[in-house]
This record gives C-alpha cells, structure tokens and sequence, in this order.
C-alpha cells in the first residue's frame, strides 16, 4: 500500500533527479550570462565573472553530489543552492546601479527556474522567496538615493508575483502529489498482477500431481485392507493431501483478495497458515 512515508520518498527522489540535472545546465547559462553584465556596465567585465562563478559554485557542486544527500538534505541543498544564486543577482544588479537596473526581473527567473525544476513545500518557498526578497532590495537600496515612488514600484512588482507564485505552488504541489502517487499505484498494481498470475500458476501446477497422488493412495487403500499399520500411514497420507488441497484452494481464492488485506491473521482466519505449519508424522518406511 503506497503510504504518505512512501510519497516523500518519491518527492524527494524527484527533486534529487531534477537537481542533478539541472546543475550543468544551470551553470552554463549563468556563467554566459555575465557578458550581458558586461555590456550593461561597459566596464570590469572578470568583476561580473567572478561573481557569477563565486554564487553559482554551490549549485553546480551539490547537485554533482546529490546522489550522496540523504532525506531531506536534499531540500537543504536546493535551498541553499537558490539563496546563493539570488544573492550572486543581487550584487550584481546593486553593480548595475540598484533597483533602476530591473534586475529583480533575474531574481523571478531563477524563482520560476526553482519551481519548475526542483519545486519545494508551500512552506519552504514562502521562506526562500521571501530570504532572497529581503536580501536583494536591501543590498539594491543601501546607498542609494532612490525616489519613494521608485522604491514602492519595484517592490509591489515583485510582491505580485511572489504571491502568485505562492498560489501556484500550493495547487501545483498537491497536483504533483496526486500524479506521483498515480504513478506508484499503478506500478503496485501491476507488481500485484504479476504475482497474482505467478500464483494461479502455481496452484495449477501442483494441483495437477495432487489429485494424482489422491487417486493412487485411495486405490493402494482399497486393495490393502488387511495391514493396519498401512491403514493408518495412508489414512494420514490422505489426510495431508486433503490439506493440501485445501491450501491450494485458499490460495486460488487469495488471488482475488488486495495484497493489504494478507496479514498473518487473515491467512490464519482462511486457514493457510495453521495447513503449512501442521506437521503430519508418518511411521518410518520398514
């Protein structure tokens, strides 16, 4: 049965995925990205490559090691990955000149580069957003003289897409949710379905000697009447086949049952469990 335990796995393996993935990718783009830092700026060109280089290291090196991180670790490095990139923004927007430089519009990239890639829990995005929010229109606004208008503008533009970003996420993550346990479900069932036939095969197979060994012992009984010891060791071989036979039906009928119904009380209540543990003692061969 796919249990809550069973869906932060699969969260979380989707993220550790994703992030491995998106590393490299990352980090090319960002690193090519300081050429248009350059050209904005018109001046000290390895400034804008060292800072982009320096916030993008954590990125690119935790997600080559992700395979390493255990549980939620993995949600710490993404977290700590995002705030290194933001703030690496934002040093180089307060280079460009602060809020005039637009550049919160590279804090919303890399915000939606998070969400489509490595989405985090509702809460965890609130606190990531709002961190690399915070930094930036501080580091974008200390010395600077903007106007109150300017200020207000950028910042109400900002704050509207990250409470958008908040709606999305929280009915994204749900739907997120509901496809990956989809998914496991339908793989349970097909696991199920194969051990079902493997099952019914089985049954079949041995049912088929069974009846043979049936009919063999209650043949050699009827023309054996005289030993009493013979009697009683083919009386006892019967009752096991009897048994068994019965195991066998109870398994035929285990096949339509769910897989998390089977627990060791219910295979006692059919009675499966008592029939294989039940010893049946024959006298030694003479």
């Amino acid at each position: 049965m796919f249990t809550k335990d069973d869906l932060d796995s699969a969260l979380l393996k989707y993220r550790r995925d994703n992030f491995k993935t998106l590393g490299l990718y990352a980090f090319v783009i960002y690193m090519i990205l300081f050429l248009v830092d350059y050209d904005l700026a018109k001046r000290d060109m390895w400034l804008f490559f060292t800072l982009r280089l320096t916030f993008i290291l954590p990125l690119i090196s935790l997600s080559l090691f992700s395979g390493r991180l255990k549980g939620h670790q993995i949600d710490y490095a993404i977290m700590i990955s995002f705030i290194s990139v933001c703030t690496g923004v934002s040093l180089i927007s307060y280079q460009l000149g602060g809020l005039t430089s637009d550049y919160y519009f590279g804090l919303i990239i890399v915000s939606f580069v998070q969400f489509a890639f490595t989405p985090l829990s509702l809460r965890q995005t609130i606190f990531l957003d709002i961190f690399n929010g915070v930094v930036f229109f501080i580091v974008n606004i200390y010395s600077f003289d903007f106007p109150y208008e300017v200020i207000l503008k950028q910042l109400s533009n900002f704050l509207c897409f990250t409470v958008l970003k908040f709606i999305v996420v929280n009915r994204s993550y749900k739907l997120l949710k509901d496809a990956l346990t989809k998914t496991a479900l339908e793989e349970e069932l097909k696991g199920q379905g194969k051990i079902r036939r493997v099952l019914g095969e089985l049954c079949h197979l041995f049912n088929n000697p069974l009846f043979i060994s049936m009919s063999i012992l209650k043949n050699i009984k009827k023309q054996n009447t005289t030993d009493s010891d013979l009697q009683r060791s083919l009386n006892k071989a019967l009752e096991a086949n009897k048994r068994m036979e019965g195991v066998l039906k109870n398994m035929l009928e285990v096949q339509e049952i769910p897989f998390e119904k089977l627990s060791p009380d219910f295979l006692k209540e059919l009675g499966i469990e008592r029939t294989i543990t039940d010893k049946t003692t024959l006298p030694p061969p003479q």
